[in-house]
């Protein structure tokens, strides 16, 4: 009952007839980011050499180390949204 951020992304959305969470919209916003950034940026395209091929990668000068920091660094920040947007959806 104390938690505001929380019951933001339980909060529902009616559009056409569907009903939808401001939460699920936040994580329809997360991927079509993140697709724009794998596609469109230096950084996504170094994270697909990095997932290819480490090794030439490296030869290639990407910093392999860095790039999979700030991945899992990401991922765990995506896991602890979508655990934010369960409980906000459940609670």
């Amino acid at each position: 009952a104390q938690a505001p951020l929380l019951q933001m992304f339980g909060a529902q959305i009616n559009l056409w007839g569907a009903v939808f969470t401001l939460g699920v919209a936040f994580m329809f916003l997360l991927v079509f980011l993140l697709w724009y950034v794998l596609n469109y940026t230096a950084w996504g395209r170094r994270l697909y050499a990095v997932g290819d091929d480490p090794v030439a990668a490296e030869l290639s000068g990407v910093p392999v180390t860095r790039m999979l920091i700030t991945v899992y660094t990401l991922g765990g920040f995506i896991c602890a949204m979508a655990g934010w947007v369960l409980i906000g959806r459940i609670g």
